[in-house]
């Protein structure tokens, strides 16, 4: 339980200081600990928080007064959810071992294109940025980020950031703003497939007894809660450095962190 907790914790920074959900470490995270559990539990445990943590990011930057354009999020989500709902079921067809190097492949992906961007983004600042809707562009960043939402439990946040700092030069302080309404949208799209697989009865998670009353599925609303309630503590001291790191430092730290956990499941 302390190492969950610590991860929790973990998790709720992640999410809000970069924009990716905590996907990227809840995911590797929950493999470590649960080893025996079924991809679809962990991918989908990972969608639950990400929906939270997603609904709360948004609130709190709701509260500093970061409100983003809402027709650049309705292209987003609604891409979301059709790729969500894909991927989600496209689990079923292969096993835990695949699911770990098809999340490691992704990450590898997402390194390179983040690395060798040049786009330059606008000027930071706590003005809202002028943005110029592209909807083709718009609606498949958000449904390629749900499909590998759904597919590996990243939260589609990895796809988002990047594609939004090279399609719109959007700058750091508010990627996680348009992010965030995002992903929340994609997970509760892919939750609803976990949710209806069957009797949760047949489904073997392997977890302690506390937490099989709360089995729906392949989803486990303990196990969500546990992780949603720790990484709440967290969260709003991501949204607070948002605004006091350089975009180079936050692109690099990104990268970094991104590369660790590549390998880390390449080799598990």
């Amino acid at each position: 339980m302390v190492i969950l907790i610590l991860l929790s914790l973990a998790v709720g920074f992640i999410s809000s200081f970069f924009g990716v959900g905590g996907g990227v470490l809840m995911v590797p995270g929950l493999y470590l600990i649960y080893p025996d559990l079924p991809h679809q539990t962990i991918i989908s445990t990972s969608m639950g928080v990400i929906f939270f943590n997603g609904l709360l990011n948004s609130y709190n930057f709701y509260l500093k007064g970061k409100v983003p354009q809402l027709k650049m999020i309705f292209y987003l989500s609604f891409g979301m959810v059709i790729g969500g709902q894909i991927g989600s079921r496209l689990t079923y067809l292969f096993d835990q071992q695949t699911a770990k190097k098809l999340f490691a492949l992704i990450l590898l992906l997402v390194i390179l294109r983040t690395y060798f961007s040049k786009k330059k983004t606008q000027d930071p600042g706590k003005s809202k940025p002028a943005i110029n809707v592209k909807v083709p562009q718009t609606l498949f960043t958000g449904f390629v980020a749900g499909l590998i939402a759904g597919l590996s439990g990243l939260g589609g946040g990895v796809v988002i950031v990047p594609a939004l700092m090279i399609i719109y030069g959007l700058p750091f302080s508010w990627l996680s703003v348009y992010s965030n309404p995002a992903m929340a949208a994609g997970a509760l799209s892919a939750l609803l497939t976990f949710m209806t697989v069957g009797p949760s009865q047949s489904i073997k998670t392997n977890l302690d007894s506390f937490y099989h009353p709360f089995q729906w599925g392949y989803l486990n609303f303990a196990l969500i809660a546990i992780i949603v309630f720790f990484s709440f503590l967290s969260s709003k001291l991501g949204t607070k450095l948002t605004d006091k790191v350089s975009p180079t430092t936050a692109k690099y730290s990104f990268l970094s962190l991104l590369t660790i956990i590549m390998f880390r499941m390449f080799l598990s």
